[in-house]
């Protein structure tokens, strides 16, 4: 039940990359970085460190944990290095403020999954509605509650998000899709009007970035890089297109799955894993299990 996370860091717009080691971080899947060496990422549950959120003054070369309310992991990450704030997996909300003590602004709500934010706005997506704020999470107002999003994240992943002016795309773990919110709710709006792109690219898209109102990017497994240069309209992969795992395990549900063996393969011989599962099958039985143990294809 533990992660390791790593920080490699450029100082040449990504053409050579320096691994930091020694930090004993947890998997850190959010990242925001802000001027003169100031950053703050947050991810998984350090047993270690206490906390989810960690910052660091120097550049990402050294990181402490931030003292917070919130236990367990941390799924959505949205503001300044100086006012930010956190989703939990629970679905609560935490300000980070420099000049105030962090606290929860929000409940558990397990409808909240995606958490995003640019300049003072910030906007709350879950599969049964949506809400906003103008003055950095200070107040809420509610978009919609009854219209139903295509934004519902399966336990153990999360989902990236990016908001540009009153637009948002989401993306989530294991997910080719890219949905874009367009518009991003207004105050008493009653309707969210939500759009699927299909991405079509070789493997998972694990998060996503804009730019500005035509650039934005997704990256993924495999080394995945992939543009857009027309607001997210149509996708180009630059890197990682047509690149397949070197072992696929397909099951009839996680239980059925070799993972001792899967574990060997990926981390051992570093070889790339790929997991096909049926989320909606019945429970298999214990001789199903033992014939889909042996199922993995090379």
């Amino acid at each position: 039940q533990c992660s390791l996370g790593e920080v490699v860091i450029t100082m040449d717009g990504g053409k050579a990359w320096q691994v930091i080691t020694g930090h004993d971080l947890p998997r850190l899947r959010k990242l925001i970085i802000g001027p003169n060496g100031q950053c703050v990422a947050a991810g998984d549950w350090s047993h270690v460190h206490l906390s989810s959120v960690f910052t660091s003054r120097d550049g990402g070369m050294n990181w402490t944990p931030q003292v917070s309310p919130m236990v367990g992991h941390a799924i959505g990450l949205a503001g300044t290095v100086d006012d930010y704030l956190v989703l939990s997996e629970q679905g609560e909300v935490i300000r980070f403020r420099q000049d105030a003590a962090p606290r929860v602004i929000l409940p558990a709500n397990q409808d909240w999954t995606c958490l995003a934010g640019t300049d003072n706005k910030r906007l709350l997506l879950g599969p049964r509605g949506a809400i906003r704020s103008d003055d950095h999470g200070t107040t809420w107002q509610l978009v919609s509650q009854t219209e139903e999003l295509p934004l519902s994240v399966a336990p153990g992943q999360t989902a990236s998000t990016t908001l540009f002016q009153d637009e948002a795309w989401i993306t989530s773990d294991a997910s080719l899709t890219i949905k874009r919110i367009q518009p991003a709710p207004a105050p008493n709006q009653s309707q969210i009007v939500a759009e699927s792109i299909a991405h079509a690219a070789d493997a998972s898209i694990r998060s996503i970035f804009r730019f500005d109102a035509d650039r934005g990017w997704a990256v993924g497994d495999f080394g995945l890089i992939s543009a857009t240069r027309d607001g997210g309209k149509s996708w180009r992969t630059l890197r990682g297109g047509n690149r397949s795992p070197a072992v696929v395990a397909i099951g009839a549900n996680a239980a059925a799955l070799p993972w001792s063996l899967l574990a060997s393969e990926s981390l051992q011989h570093q070889r790339r894993v790929a997991v096909v599962v049926d989320r909606e099958s019945a429970p298999v039985t214990a001789t199903e299990q033992e014939r889909v143990r042996d199922a993995t294809v090379s």
